[in-house]
Formats: structure tokens, sequence, C-alpha cells
């Protein structure tokens, strides 16, 4: 334990956060979020005037120390109840600055932080957030983690399959000729410069300075099947039909409290 801080410290403010935040948790169950709020922030307050008192040299040298690591969850977990109670109020800019505090501030790899911020940032509308934020959710947990919230976030993957069929037809449409077809003048100077070049090699070409072509009926059937297929790729089309906008169900309200030294480490709202 580092010497500015004593274990007996880390208990007390760890129990009156939690004491604080098992009150906001009844008010949760009762739908009493005014309430609720109240006794969160309070809680809050408790952990972050603590928190800022400890210097970062000593936080490091606190890391897999127990008595730290509880007073962080019981503090994390005040945060993330506030921000399931907004959740219930549709306060998503509150949410994701609650969120973004705790993934920067306490806990990195949170993962019901990243699940709110999606879902807040795709109810703003702000889908380009809501896509990076996912896209780095799929980066930073595994399988099992993100499997939790497969039905909360289709929506976000589904805009996130949209943007990259709208970025693929960006790219072909770079190439785009009058005809309105995308490709359409690159892919046949591409065919007859394939066509020139394998006609010389078999010898086409010799009739016109005196020679004979030299087309065999197997040279014939080889001219068939080596030049390349230059058919346009089916377009692919995403059915935005069915997006619905789903409530985030990845937070239920319970009590924490450690049986020996009166806090718990249950899982937050």
């Amino acid at each position: 334990m580092a010497s500015e801080i004593s274990e007996e410290q880390f208990l007390d403010v760890t129990e009156k956060i939690y004491k604080e935040k098992a009150k906001g948790n009844e008010f949760f169950r009762n739908s009493e979020f005014d309430s609720a709020i109240e006794h969160y922030k309070i809680a809050i307050d408790l952990g972050d005037t603590f928190y800022k008192s400890i210097s970062e040299e000593t936080k490091k040298n606190l890391k897999e120390n127990s008595y730290f690591d509880k007073f962080k969850s019981e503090f994390k977990n005040s945060y993330s109840n506030l921000a399931a109670v907004y959740l219930k109020q549709n306060k998503h800019k509150e949410i994701i600055e609650i969120d973004k505090y705790i993934i920067t501030n306490i806990d990195e790899f949170f993962d019901k932080s990243y699940a709110r911020i999606i879902l807040s940032f795709y109810r703003l509308n702000d889908h380009d957030n809501a896509i990076n934020f996912y896209m780095s959710m799929l980066k930073k947990f595994n399988r099992e983690t993100l499997i939790k919230y497969d039905e909360q976030l289709k929506p976000v993957e589904e805009k996130s399959k949209e943007l990259i069929e709208k970025m693929r037809k960006e790219h072909h449409q770079k190439n785009h000729s009058a005809t309105g077809k995308p490709g359409y003048l690159t892919k046949i100077i591409f065919f007859a410069v394939v066509l020139v070049i394998y006609l010389f090699a078999r010898g086409y070409f010799k009739g016109l300075f005196g020679g004979s072509p030299d087309l065999t009926q197997s040279n014939k059937a080889d001219l068939k099947t080596d030049i390349p297929n230059l058919k346009s790729e089916d377009e692919v089309s995403v059915d935005l039909d069915n997006i619905k906008d789903e409530d985030l169900e990845i937070d239920t309200a319970e009590e924490s409290y450690e049986k020996e030294e009166g806090i718990d480490e249950k899982n937050s709202l």
C-alpha cells in the first residue's frame, strides 16, 4: 500500500460510495429517477474528490491492489448507474460524457460504456461517431463479450454495412463513363489490350505481314478461355427497412456489498 493512503482510508470512502449507490439503486428500481440521480451524484462526488487526491504515480503503484480496485469498482459503477438512468431518460449527450470519462480515466475495458456510447451517438444521428466507436469495440473485445450486445447494437452494425457499401459504390463511380456504367470505358480498353496482346502471342497478326494466322481449334478454345471475364460484379444492396430503434437493455440495478469489509464486487447497472 502506498504510504500516502492507508487501507482504512480506502475502505472508509469505498463504503460511503457504496451506501449512496445502494440508495440510488433502490430509487432506480422504483422508477424514482430524480432521487436515484441525486444519490448517484453524491457517490460520484465522494469518489471524485478521493480519486483526484491520489497522485498519478501512486495510482500506478496501486495497480493490482485489492483495496484500490474495490474503490475504483464502486466509483465506476456509480458513474455507470447514473448513465443507466440517463438512458431511461434518453439523455444521450450526458451518457456520452459519462461513459467517455469512465473508459478514459477509470476502466478502458468497461464494455457497457462502449455499448452505451455507440447507441447514444446512433440515436443522436451521429452515425460516423457511432460507427467509429463500434469499430473500436470490435477491435478491443472478444466475441464472448460482444455477443451480449448483438441485438442492441444491430442498427449500428447495419449502418456500418451501409457505409461500406457506399464507399464501394463511390470507388466504382470514379471510373464512371458517359454511358453511366461504372468502369465501362476502362473495361473496354482493358479487354482490347488483353485481346491484342493475346493475338500477337498466338501469331494471329502474321497474316497481315505475309504470314497466316495460326488459330487451330485448340488455339480457339484457348482464346475463349484465357481472356478474362470482364462482366460487371453484381451490386450488393443493404436492406435498411428492418432497422429498429431498440432500447439498450444492458443495465439492471444490483446491490453490491463486501461480505467481509462491507463492500461487494457485483455488476453495476
